[in-house]
């Protein structure tokens, strides 16, 4: 493996934001992924094996923090064994809609304790429509009782906003917090998060506040995703180009075909099928208006 980085850190010496797949079985329609525009995800040859991830991460010689995103995780081929084998060594948190079987062998054979949290989308719509709600309630009561940290994600489409104290309360019930998240595109020719009304940022704030007092405690570590940033977002999505960007030193991300790049598609730094990696000594200013979850994390104060 080519490999070049002067980085170390306390915990893990990289965080890779890992689009394992882009397949997904529900189809929400305010995602811009979905399973009909993505059915050749499902094509097992389209992924990189378990196998060659496995390798790849052993041979790095690096500690890794892995956010497993997608599509859905776990429909990844051998998704439970992959988690299995990158855990003896390294930490792992996931992304996921929380509707796959195999959710209940990760919560059987997964240390808890390799995996800094889950974060279980909640797409109240596929769910109702599905008659899938009480499937999410108890799937997520197996993760809590195998003491996985888990937190609850409700995007705050404008069609959604009045009903999301009720579905608070009512999961509340189930010891669930949902914590609201940011719409990201557009509704009605309008573009969000920056349409929100007055009223409805309002309300977000109040809703994610209190979210964040319920979950704060839970955590064993900071999450990849802040709880509070979702607020930053309510106004607009905020530009990050022009600043110093520790992306490709501090944190890369991975792509279904195996692709690793600093953030965007365009910023090449490897790949796991021809076992290379070359990391950034320093940071660089940055370029693209990418993911700004991770904007926030690696960005520098101008």
């Amino acid at each position: 493996m080519k490999y070049s980085s002067s980085i170390k850190k306390e915990g893990h010496d990289i965080e890779a934001d890992w689009v394992i797949t882009e397949a997904c079985n529900f189809n929400c329609f305010y995602c811009s992924i979905n399973k009909d525009q993505n059915k050749f995800a499902h094509n097992t040859n389209k992924h990189v094996p378990a196998e060659r991830i496995i390798n790849f991460v052993k041979n790095s010689g690096l500690k890794w923090s892995i956010h497993f995103t997608g599509g859905e995780p776990f429909i990844y081929p051998d998704f439970v064994k992959l988690c299995k084998e990158l855990t003896n060594e390294n930490i792992i948190n996931i992304n996921t809609n929380l509707s796959q079987q195999n959710v209940v062998e990760f919560s059987e054979i997964i240390d808890p304790m390799r995996v800094s949290f889950i974060n279980c989308g909640l797409h109240m719509l596929e769910r109702e429509k599905n008659n899938l709600l009480e499937d999410f309630i108890q799937k997520y009561s197996i993760l809590r009782e195998k003491k996985f940290i888990l937190f609850v994600s409700y995007v705050m489409h404008p069609q959604l906003f009045n009903r999301f104290q009720k579905d608070f309360e009512y999961l509340k019930q189930h010891e669930i917090i949902i914590s609201p998240k940011a719409m990201r595109g557009y509704f009605e020719g309008n573009k969000y998060p920056e349409a929100y009304s007055p009223e409805e940022r309002v309300l977000f704030i109040r809703y994610s506040k209190a979210s964040e007092r319920l979950l704060i405690n839970k955590f064993r570590e900071s999450p990849i995703i802040d709880l509070s940033t979702d607020r930053k977002f309510i106004y607009g999505i905020p530009d990050f180009r022009g600043r110093l960007f520790t992306a490709g030193k501090d944190f890369i991300r991975v792509w279904p075909d195996g692709k690793i790049t600093k953030c965007s598609k365009s910023n090449y730094l490897g790949s796991i099928l021809d076992k290379q990696l070359t990391l950034l000594d320093k940071p660089e200013i940055c370029m693209d208006y990418s993911c700004p979850y991770f904007c926030f994390r690696y960005c520098k104060e101008s």
